[in-house]
């Protein structure tokens, strides 16, 4: 057992042709991983990140996430939060915070 298992830290899931996530939560994201073949990671970040999640790639997918797996973890979280700050606008910088403020970096800036 390693550190991270014994801390009781959730380990991300690989993307396996089955997708862990409600269907409901299915965005640009998963069609791009099944396209290209990119396993993606889901991590359990809960219903509003997931929500987001979607928001985002429905919205800014081709503008600003077409170099972002998508990955449903909370590091994939901060950096679609990243993405939408540099390349999207007004809008697009309002849901990043509000990203980045769900995964627990409340100064507004991507790790």
């Amino acid at each position: 057992m390693n550190d991270r298992q014994a801390s009781g830290a959730m380990r991300p899931r690989k993307f396996t042709g089955r997708i862990p996530i409600p269907e409901r939560f299915h965005c640009e994201a998963e069609l791009r991983s099944r396209r290209f073949r990119i396993d993606l990671e889901y991590e359990d970040i809960g219903e509003e990140l997931l929500a987001l999640r979607k928001k985002a790639y429905d919205l800014y997918g081709a503008r600003c996430l077409w170099n972002i797996p998508g990955h449903a973890t909370t590091r994939g979280m901060r950096g679609i939060a990243a993405s939408l700050q540099m390349h999207g606008d007004l809008n697009a910088a309002r849901l990043a915070a509000d990203i980045l403020e769900r995964t627990g970096l409340e100064d507004g800036h991507a790790a």
